[in-house]
């Protein structure tokens, strides 16, 4: 399913000049995220760590690191 999304966002968005970035969470290990990115064909697509995440995920957060090939250096707060 997020093989096909990605696919999606490829097709339709890659010329657009926009830059697209995927938010790991509990439900992907770093290792598969890598995987997504560097399978999906598209220069625009970045990986956001957000540490407490990789915690959940039972990852050390150094060692989720090393397998990402593009970390989006931009900053998300959420706030409520």
């Amino acid at each position: 399913m997020i093989t096909r999304d990605i696919a999606y966002i490829r097709d339709t968005y890659q010329d657009s000049g926009l830059t697209f970035t995927l938010e790991q969470h509990e439900d992907l290990k770093s290792h598969e995220l890598a995987m997504l990115i560097q399978q999906s064909g598209m220069d625009s697509l970045s990986l956001l760590f957000d540490f407490a995440n990789m915690i959940n995920a039972n990852e050390h957060p150094l060692d989720a690191l090393k397998p990402c090939p593009r970390i989006s250096p931009r900053c998300i707060l959420k706030m409520r």
